[in-house]
């Protein structure tokens, strides 16, 4: 083992800490703490199995294995990003609706304490 692949172990160890101890405190709800839980395992797969990698990008025809990582690595955060991009356009949809629902109601109650200031 050398010395990149211990500094890559202890990277994913520190970061899978950093994300058990965020969620032990409330943080991360569970649903986004399981997605992070997964990428530092995923982490610690990569740190573990550096050598291996450096023969997938051999047989890819990649020269420098570090690039076949980071490449990886930028796809899974677009991917990421498209997902929270739905996830804030969801709640968007959700807030449009509950702000106009609100305001309905609102109207509502306004009308109704003047049918009733009006009855006295």
């Amino acid at each position: 083992m050398n010395q990149v692949q211990m500094i890559a172990i202890v990277a994913a160890l520190l970061f899978l800490a950093q994300v058990l101890y965020l969620t032990s405190k409330n943080r991360l709800h569970d649903q986004q703490a399981f997605m992070w839980i997964l990428f530092a395992l995923g982490a610690l797969i990569v740190g573990i199995a550096l050598p291996w990698f450096n023969g997938l990008a051999n047989v890819l025809g990649v020269s420098y294995m570090p690039t076949l990582i980071f490449m990886t690595a930028f796809f899974i955060i677009l991917s990421l990003l498209i997902y929270y991009t739905i996830v804030i356009s969801k709640q968007d949809e959700k807030m449009k609706s509950l702000v106009q629902e609100l305001a309905f109601l609102s109207k509502e109650v306004e009308d109704l304490r003047r049918d009733l200031s009006q009855g006295e």
